[in-house]
This record gives C-alpha cells, structure tokens and sequence, in this order.
C-alpha cells in the first residue's frame, strides 16, 4: 500500500516530536508540527485533515509511551498481548488535541473567520494548544517540559505561565517559524520575521534568567535523607521469599538508613511509596514488623517519612499513605493518596458498577484521600504528594497555597522497567517546583531519586536500579510567597482566548 506524501509528512512530525521529548534533547521542539501543519493548511477535508493529525499523535505516543505494555503487564498483572494492546490504544487516544485543533480550525476556516495564512496559522496553533488544555490524559505530558529538559532559562517562567503555558508558547513559535518558513521567497518578510523572531525568544529566555534569580535567597535549610531501597514489585518478592520477605524489605530499609545516618546526621529521612509492605496505622502497633519500625526510629532518634499501607477499619479498603513519625516514634500525620492511578491503584466506574471489580479482581481498590493536605514537623511544613500526583499542577499549587514550605514525593517507578519513563517522570514532578517555586525532595524506589531547590538548582541524582541512600540539604524560604501561578493558573488560556478573538476580529474587519 503506498503511502501519500502527506500521510508521511505527518508521520515525520510525530517522530519530530518524539524525539524532542524526554531523555532525548529537544532538537526539534520549535519546528516539529512544520511537517503536519504545512499539509493540514492546504485541506479542505474534515476527514483527512483529523487522519493527518492522529497520525502524528499516534507516532509520537508509541515513541514517547513505550513503556506502557511493560507497565500493564507489572502494574495490572495482564497479559503481554493486552498490554500491546493497551499501547495502540493509549496512543489511538491520548492527544487527541492534535486532529481536533486541526478540525476546529478548518471549521472556523470554513465559516469566513480567517482569511490569510497568517491569521491560519496562527489560528491553528492557538486552537491546538488550547484543547490540549481540555485533553483528558491518564499521563498528562506536553511540549512545556523540554523547554526544562533542555535547559532553556526561559523555564523559569514557569512560576507565571505554568509549563502549560510554555507548551501553549511552543505552539505559537511552531507556528511562526511555519509562517516564516511558508515565506522564504519574501525577503522583506524573511527578515523582519526572523528578527523579530530571534528577538523575540532571546528577551523570553532573558526574563526566565531574571525570574530565577529572585529565588537564589534561603533563610532554612532541612538536611533530608532520601532512601532508594531497590526492592522488587511485591508480588514478585512473595513468589521468591514467600511472606518472609517483608522482613527482607525492612532490613534493606534499616541497614541503608543507619549506614547513612552514621556518615551524615539528617533532620528528617524518607521511604519512598508504599516501600514498607505493612500496614502502620496505631491499631496494627502490635505486629511484629510495624514494631520493628517504631523501634527502629526510637534507636535512631531521626523523624521518618514512610511510604506504606493505611487500612480503614470502617470500609476494609486500603489505602497508598504516608505516615508521619517524630524522632520518638509518636506519629504526626498521615495523608493518603488522592490523585489514584486507573486500572492500578482503582478501575474506572467500579463506584458505579462494583461487579466490575469482580471481573478484574487482580485489579487494587485503592480507598482515596480527602485532597492535598500539609504534614508538620516542627516548624516545617511539608507538602506530599504520592507518585502521579506531581504531575498535576493544581495538586501542588494547592499544596503552595496551604502554606508548604517544602515538597515532598515519593514514588515506585519499579513498574516501568528500564525505559524512558523515570527520567520523564522526574522532570514532570520537578516542574511543580519550578511553578510554584517550593524546593522538593523525591524519593524513589529504583531510582531517580533526586532534589531541587526553589531556582531551580537540582542537587544531584541517584544511580538507578541499586540501593542508594543519601542526604540533600534543602535549602528553603519559611513563608515564601506564593507565585503568581499558584495564584492564578489559567493565564495561557486566557491568552490563547484573546488571540483567538484577535485574529478573528482582525480578518474580519480586514485589518
């Protein structure tokens, strides 16, 4: 079957794109969607012009979420078909805004609303990166964070635009080297545009430096010990060890502890999500494990922050948690995942329909929390959250806005194999600090564990797949203020909004 130009054109932005993105350097970030637009803008046809785009978006998806198969099969204990088949129709689905922006935009094209190529064009960015805004994603990834990844200053804007509106932005040059690209043969264009473009990115990038700047000043410093125990799924440790194995957890989680503490005194340590196999709600405080924890801390004289298990007594659910404990072993706090995963911490419509969980029963029902919440010790306050919840940012803003001076996440990515996902997910947690301009500790079971401070400075990477323990002093600023898109995080909507409106207006009125 031969494959028109433009299908292949197409299929050459989704691996523009691709590869653009986590690990790999953004080399194609600004010009990616050239291949996919150029063709878009000369149809006329619903149809193709949504085909052209979903192949773009199902490239790019197979590209970037390779690991999805590996994590099916781990996560929800399926087969290895379904978790190809859970692939192609992750990337049949998941941007969508894509061919929609394309739809949309001919829609408006049809109806008169714009009606040069520039006003098109632009339109059509605007229109994209608008409904990836109202895209629902299991994995909510977009073209904001290479801007981080690559190491553009102008990241730092994130603390006004959001990395949302940094991907918004991405559109838009993408558009406007497009506009400059479909005008090579007008010198006059060819260079006023050019200009203005270089001028353009080179202030952006300038006001990223300075916005960093304002947050190179501390007055605190938390020294963290952050703990990578390396331990296999669970279930797994089960088969080898059988149910001794969680006291073969508990000593790795001991020995890389105190072998730490004995090199470098900390203020708090961490056990990274659901890292003690054990339930240490105060009603469980007599079994000979969670014992062991709280004798653990008491001779260690440290206050932990352990990943594990809450059981309510009331609904017999579990929950993903994190316990709170001082260098006494009195327990501070607990906050429980709200942000849960589907198909592996909670399925879908299984509220609505329980028999659900009957058909999947290898399937968790996770119980879920009641929201972001701060822990405190002493006169820290520490902002959780749980795996998949630093890549929401109204998870965290929350967490800003409810006074946490310190972020804290701690996560399992022994699920996702030895793929891109780690340092993807890294990235994407890390953002948060950068929008609302908190520093973060993350803790991980097989890596990359790592910190960042409120400038953006990280300090330092853990090896992956080893055990690995070791201490970051966190430096932070008691009672920063909140960052203006804490505060309000819709700005590159409503500028999308108003350019929209712009451009209408303008080739309406011939202007």
């Amino acid at each position: 079957m031969k494959i028109s130009k433009e299908f292949m054109l197409a299929a050459l932005s989704g691996f523009m794109i691709g590869t653009s993105y986590i690990p790999f350097p953004p080399w194609a970030l600004f010009f990616c969607l050239l291949p996919l637009w150029s063709q878009i803008l000369k149809q006329n046809s619903y149809k193709k012009v949504f085909w052209l785009g979903w192949t773009t978006q199902f490239l790019l998806a197979l590209i970037g979420f390779h690991w999805i198969p590996y994590t099916i099969v781990e996560f929800g204990h399926l087969p290895y078909f379904v978790g190809a088949l859970g692939l192609f129709a992750f990337a049949a689905l998941t941007n969508l805004h894509i061919p929609l922006g394309g739809v949309f935009w001919l829609f408006i094209k049809k109806k008169g609303w714009i009606k040069n190529s520039g006003t098109e064009i632009m339109a059509l960015a605007l229109l994209t990166a608008l409904l990836e805004r109202v895209n629902p994603q299991i994995f909510p990834w977009h073209m904001g964070y290479p801007w981080m990844y690559g190491g553009f200053p102008a990241y730092h804007t994130a603390d006004v635009l959001g990395f949302t509106g940094l991907s918004a932005l991405t559109y838009v040059l993408n558009g406007w080297i497009l506009f400059i690209f479909l005008n090579l043969k007008d010198k006059k264009v060819l260079k006023t545009h050019t200009s203005l473009f270089i001028i353009f990115f080179s202030l952006f990038n300038i006001w990223g430096y300075f916005q960093k700047s304002k947050w190179n000043s501390h007055d605190s410093t938390i020294k963290i010990l952050s703990v990578q125990p390396n331990i296999g799924n669970q279930e797994k440790q089960f088969e080898i060890f059988g149910s001794g194995f969680k006291g073969q957890v508990l000593d790795t989680h001991f020995d890389l502890t105190k072998k730490a503490l004995q090199e470098n005194a900390a203020d708090l340590v961490i056990w990274p999500e659901t890292s003690i196999p054990e339930y240490l709600d105060s009603y469980f405080y007599r079994q000979i494990n969670v014992q062991r924890v709280l004798d653990f801390i008491k001779q260690n004289k440290t206050p932990i922050l352990a990943g594990a298990y809450s059981h309510n007594l009331k609904t017999f659910q579990d929950s993903n948690s994190l316990f709170l404990f001082d260098e006494n072993a009195t327990h501070l706090g607990l906050y429980k995942k709200y942000q849960l995963l589907a198909f592996g911490e909670y399925l879908p419509f299984s509220d609505y329909f329980p028999s659900l969980l009957k058909l999947l029963p290898t399937i968790a029902n996770f119980e879920r929390g009641e929201g972001p919440l701060i822990l405190s010790l002493r006169d820290v306050k520490i902002g959780p959250q749980i795996c998949y919840e630093g890549l929401h940012p109204w998870f965290t803003n929350e967490l800003a806005n409810e006074g946490a001076d310190i972020l804290v996440n701690v996560t399992n990515d022994s699920w996702f194999g030895h793929t891109f996902e780690p340092a993807q997910h890294l990235f994407m947690t890390f953002a948060r600090s950068i929008e609302v301009r908190r520093p973060m500790v993350r803790t991980t079971n097989t890596g990359i564990s790592s910190a960042i401070l409120a400038n953006g400075d990280i300090i330092g990477f853990s090896p992956q797949k080893v055990p690995w323990a070791g201490v970051f002093n966190l430096e932070y600023k008691k009672s920063a203020p909140k960052t203006f898109f804490a505060i309000f995080p819709y700005l590159d909507v409503l500028f999308c909004l108003i350019g929209l409106v712009i451009l209408v207006y303008r080739s309406r009125n011939k202007l």
